[in-house]
């Protein structure tokens, strides 16, 4: 198939497009994509722009047609920061250079914002994705670590418990990462996004998920109903981003797991944590394991506009 690059159309989506977006969704991983979950929430979103690439075409009808190749988002995290995401092709026009397409015109949506920082964050395993950071100049400014366990399976018993174990608010996280961790992170991670170490953010952000702190360490938890903008976990399941000292860090998540959400209509069953490489292998110890039995992560590109 020859593609006419003259005839692409570019647009602000609407929610008629749903239809087709849920026909590029169906062939991501393996049907499990979260973008038709959100999409409607995108759209009403005043900091955000999702956008489609449209081919006109012929049916077989000879009625012209306007076909949906590939969707993206811009998230406008403030007046100088711009967060890439959603991007997606439509499979059966992948290995085209539509990919190349999607991501200079997200990049040209944030500089005529006035943006002077672009990021997006990828799965270590994703070989396009990353190379299109190397291709746009972006540079890799953080990786995180993610491991998997069920709770049924992980070795609590040999953990004690921390009482020292503090709730926090948005504002409070910030004066504790700020002020209480020894290596302060530039980006607090969320998961597969990131957003900038600042009390800004924590306070525009932070409010979607639960915070914690214990000594020296720091805990994020994201549940099922925290966000409506973005992907995460599954009934059930808790996705969570520790920094701190390592014996410190894995005692915070373990005491969280066996006291704070053990009643039946709380109850755990799945986990994934992220956290920086270094202690990796103290949860591993606990019975987490890598994705796919295989050391991955979360990459975060990042791409300054002079």
């Amino acid at each position: 198939m020859k593609i006419d690059y003259s005839k692409l159309i570019f647009r602000k989506l609407k929610p008629e497009d749903l239809p087709q977006v849920k026909e590029i969704s169906k062939d991501i991983w393996d049907g499990q994509d979260y973008i038709p979950k959100v999409f409607h929430a995108w759209l009403k979103d005043p900091d955000g722009y999702t956008y489609g690439i449209f081919l006109p075409k012929y049916s077989e009808s000879k009625e012209s047609i306007i076909e949906l190749i590939a969707i993206g988002r811009v998230k406008f995290l403030s007046e100088k920061n711009a967060w890439m995401e959603g991007g997606r092709v439509k499979k059966s026009y992948q290995q085209m250079g539509i990919g190349k397409i999607l991501t200079e015109h997200a990049i040209q949506i944030a500089i005529n914002r006035g943006c002077k920082i672009i990021q997006y964050a990828t799965y270590s395993e994703n070989v396009g994705s990353i190379a299109l950071a190397s291709r746009y100049g972006f540079t890799t400014k953080n990786t995180m670590i993610f491991l998997n366990a069920e709770v049924s399976k992980l070795k609590l018993d040999d953990v004690e418990i921390n009482e020292n174990i503090s709730e926090l608010t948005p504002d409070e996280a910030f004066k504790f990462v700020s002020s209480k961790l020894e290596e302060k992170p530039d980006d607090i991670n969320t998961g597969f996004s990131y957003f900038p170490n600042s009390l800004q953010f924590f306070q525009k952000i932070g409010k979607d998920f639960q915070w914690y702190s214990s000594d020296h360490a720091f805990l994020r938890v994201e549940t099922c109903n925290s966000s409506e903008f973005h992907e995460g976990p599954q009934k059930s399941h808790i996705w969570c981003t520790l920094y701190g000292k390592p014996k410190n860090a894995y005692d915070l998540l373990i005491t969280y797991i066996k006291c704070y959400h053990s009643s039946p209509n709380t109850e755990i069953d799945y986990v994934i944590v992220f956290i920086p490489k270094e202690i990796a292998r103290y949860f591993l110890q606990l019975g987490f394991k890598y994705d796919e039995d295989r050391e991955t992560g979360v990459l975060l590109f990042e791409k300054k506009i002079e």
